[in-house]
């Protein structure tokens, strides 16, 4: 037959795939095309039925595609290839149910991209979902599967989810590149972008590169890079910029300056970090001052200097954290809770009211356990650093307590943190202002409506500012927190407030001396005097001896029976020790720039 010649029906043997039925349909011979390959079905060797399926294919005729494909798998039954034919024939066939059956003998035989990429584009998401889902079941240690139901659902729209069946992906299989960088930008897409570049940054150093190479001092705009994200470049130049001279001229002499130690010379560092491409990603290599890669190069330099980078490089606001703060009892008898009337803003942090909520306070199971109602206040607050996606525990930490020891100073109540900060908000817990609390029947004691003071915010930066006004807010706020269950340790507390303050004028006298000068801000001489004389030997009993004078040794003691009958410990709580509270708290509003007539 010549090169010109057509197969026909008479010479199916000739027919072998879709470019000669492409040829006979260009030259308007369909019906012969099709008789020729339904002869050639009969005829062709088994390796061959596949192009006779493909052929039927482009004829769209897909019932014939698939009876010859399911030919070719009751011979091979064992090629996943074929299983995956048949299920796209049976999808546009309108076949869906059977065609499930074939894509899930296709994913058990390995074929597993193909499925994935044929559903998706029929735009079949949940039956790739729901198919994935049950070849996870049936092969758990199969780290395509997992890949593979990860893009399914990153491809709906779940990029959470997305994220965590990369992960596992990539715990299956840790050399490849592909699911590393699926993972990277599944975590770039939650918003999780320095995390996705400290996974990227673990990738394996031995992936083929290709011929171009980007400087990381290039405008991220000159990185041919598909999904880039300009955090790392600009990370890794800040790491570079700041901490690589450093180094090489040892400007880093103690562990402390960097929070690392660099166990290598100096000379290691005269090299330059680069990145290239790396098959659907890019990878990192040292190379020399002439531009040649540097043979095994200690990268462990470069990892923690890229790992110093990612955690500090954050812009201001980039992440918000939230925490609750609340009321807490003051003393034995007090239940009175205090509910924030209106939103507003001290120093960085925003506080906003909060719903009702229920809070236990006596021993659970026991018949005087009671039930009182606090209002919490929500806090939320701007992070500058990433912290692994995890609680927020140090900076943002000192921020929420001195908030409870400012808003304990202002209020004369003990406010303590609820809920630990942390990086998404506790649900159902926003109101807007001025919303008024629901009338609940439990509520112990009267609730106080209370206004932001005005002086909060520069008091705030005050106490940032001044180590000493900070210590000395510590310890009275130390002593509020122990005021109700340990009196006599929250005595010392409060002294030790008093004479931290008072060491900014008298730094280098006796503690009774500090603690004179200190009181001495709020009340004359005599009445400084008189109140030191009442409780110093107190004092000194319990820091020096270790004895209480509170009602600490006496658990579950029913202090509301007692009330009107001589007793030392009540005496020593509602008498000394409140009136030392009173005028340490009056000395920290003094210093602040609050008098007490004013609150």
């Amino acid at each position: 037959m010549s090169d010109g010649q057509l197969p026909g029906v008479d010479d199916a043997s000739a027919l072998r795939g879709p470019e000669d039925v492409k040829r006979l349909i260009e030259r308007g011979r369909e019906a012969g095309a099709l008789e020729a390959l339904r002869a050639a079905r009969q005829s062709v060797e088994s390796s061959s039925l596949s192009l006779v399926a493909a052929g039927f294919a482009q004829l769209e005729q897909w019932a014939e595609a698939a009876e010859t494909l399911r030919r070719a798998i009751e011979l091979r039954p064992g090629e996943g290839d074929l299983w995956a034919q048949l299920g796209d024939a049976l999808v546009v066939g309108d076949q869906c149910d059977e065609a499930v059956t074939a894509y899930r003998q296709a994913i058990d035989l390995g074929v597993v991209d193909e499925v994935l990429e044929a559903l998706l584009e029929f735009k079949l998401e949940e039956r790739a979902i729901e198919l994935l889902t049950a070849a996870r079941e049936r092969h758990p240690a199969s780290a395509s599967v997992c890949g593979a139901l990860a893009l399914a659902y990153g491809h709906s729209g779940e990029h959470e989810r997305a994220a965590d069946l990369f992960g596992a992906a990539l715990e299956l299989d840790p050399e490849n590149l592909r699911t590393r960088w699926n993972l990277t930008r599944a975590l770039t897409e939650t918003g999780h972008s320095i995390e996705a570049w400290r996974v990227f940054w673990q990738q394996p150093a031995e992936h083929t590169t290709g011929p171009t190479r980007v400087e990381l001092n290039d405008h991220p705009s000159d990185v041919p890079w598909q999904a880039g994200h300009p955090d790392l470049l600009r990370a890794l130049q800040y790491a570079i910029e700041w901490h690589v001279p450093q180094i090489r001229s040892g400007g880093y002499e103690r562990e402390s300056d960097l929070a690392f130690s660099f166990d290598i010379e100096a000379a290691t560092l005269r090299s330059t970090l680069v990145m290239e491409p790396a098959g659907t990603g890019v990878r990192f290599v040292v190379t020399s001052t002439d531009g040649t890669p540097v043979q095994d190069p200690d990268l462990r330099v470069w990892h923690t200097i890229v790992d110093e980078a990612l955690y500090h490089f954050r812009e201001p606001g980039d992440t918000v954290w939230f925490a609750l703060l609340g009321t807490t009892p003051c003393g034995p008898l007090e239940y009175a809770d205090q509910r924030l009337r209106a939103a507003g803003k001290v120093g960085p942090i925003d506080l906003k009211p909060c719903v009702a909520v229920d809070e236990h306070t006596g021993i659970v199971g026991l018949s005087d356990g009671k039930v009182r109602q606090i209002h919490p206040v929500l806090l939320e607050g701007a992070c500058r650093n990433d912290h692994d996606g995890g609680i927020y525990a140090y900076e943002e930490g000192i921020q929420t307590r001195r908030m409870c020891a400012l808003l304990s100073l202002a209020w004369g109540r003990c406010w303590t943190i609820k809920l630990h900060p942390q990086p998404e908000p506790p649900p159902g817990v926003a109101l807007d202002s001025e919303v008024p609390p629901p009338e609940r029947s439990n509520n112990l004691g009267s609730t106080e409506v209370v206004e932001l003071p005005s002086w909060l915010a520069a008091a705030w930066k005050n106490v940032e500012d001044d180590p000493n006004l900070s210590d000395a807010l510590d310890s009275f706020y130390e002593g509020m927190l122990l005021l109700s269950d340990h009196p006599s340790v929250a005595m010392v507390a409060f002294v030790t407030c008093c004479e931290t303050y008072g060491s900014r004028s008298i730094p280098q006298r006796r503690s009774r001396a500090r603690v004179q000068a200190a009181l001495e801000t709020v009340l004359d001489q005599e009445d400084a005097t008189e109140l030191i004389d009442a409780y110093y030997s107190h004092r000194n009993e319990t820091a020096h001896e270790g004895k209480l004078h509170g009602l600490e040794r006496s658990s579950g003691l029913q202090v509301d029976r007692m009330v009107g009958e001589e007793n030392p410990e009540l005496a020593f709580i509602y008498g000394l020790l409140n009136g030392l509270r009173d005028a340490t708290r009056d000395v920290l509003l003094s210093a602040v720039g609050e008098s007490r007539s004013a609150r």
